[in-house]
């Protein structure tokens, strides 16, 4: 008859060894992943930060053309006389300059939403009562 014995006390040392080799194993993959999703985080931080970089060079880019097609038409008398006018309200001498004011009472209309039926309807009877 075989004695079981001795493979009864080596397993409670080969148990407890695969329990505490599992748990380390689990451990690092618990830190893997923590350390995988902080990695993520920071990616897409740094995306996020790459695209709004990018679309500054862009807007600079824009710029620098426009600013370049500008240098270029400084020697055209024609856009340099539009420049001064538009955007510095400068003129010519022996020229007048008239300019267009709209009075008070319009600019209030302007803005002002026609009356819905109740209103107009409330104003003609008012009308009636006034003297």
């Amino acid at each position: 008859m075989p004695d079981f014995r001795k493979n009864k006390s080596k397993q409670p040392r080969r148990e407890f060894l695969m329990k505490v080799g599992m748990v380390l194993v689990l451990a690092l993959l618990v830190c893997l992943a923590v350390a995988d999703i902080k990695i993520y985080r920071r990616r897409r931080e740094l995306n996020a930060q790459v695209a709004g970089l990018q679309s500054k060079i862009q807007q600079l880019k824009d710029q620098n053309a426009a600013l370049k097609e500008n240098t270029v038409r400084a020697d055209d008398n024609a856009y340099v006389e539009k420049i001064a006018r538009e955007e510095l309200d400068l003129q010519l001498p022996g020229e007048k300059v008239i300019s267009f004011v709209k009075a008070s009472g319009q600019e209030a209309d302007a803005g002002a939403k026609p009356p819905n039926i109740l209103q107009s309807w409330l104003a003609r009877l008012g009308g009636w009562f006034k003297k």
